[in-house]
């Protein structure tokens, strides 16, 4: 399972963490630059969301910069800014993006 939660050694940082689920061992730690505390008012457009994608990565944002992250080995890569970030659906290659009164889509940011 990844998690990921506010860091309480660092002010306004954040750790990813990975359990394992049967054991519950706690497979990785990694420190980022961003607060994941959870607030309900901070959930809109799914900045909280988590979406494991097509290509075995899992999407969610960093703030309002859409990354994908690697679960075998906590890489973080950066995908974009999106103001607003919003709930992730994928179709193919393609990212599409709720958060707005129009949908928005992103063309061939999903690697096969």
């Amino acid at each position: 399972m990844l998690g990921a939660t506010a860091d309480p050694d660092v002010e306004g940082g954040g750790l990813l963490y990975g359990v394992a689920l049967g054991t519950g061992e706690v497979l990785f730690r990694k420190q980022v630059p961003y607060d994941f505390r959870f607030d309900s008012g901070r959930n809109r457009h799914g900045t909280n969301d988590y979406r494991l994608g097509p290509d075995g990565m899992v999407w969610t944002y960093v703030g309002d910069v859409l990354v994908r992250i690697d679960p075998a080995d906590v890489r973080v890569e950066v995908v974009g800014k999106l103001k607003p970030p919003g709930r992730i659906a994928f179709a193919g290659e393609d990212i599409y993006l709720a958060g707005t009164t129009g949908l928005r889509r992103m063309k061939g940011v999903v690697p096969r």
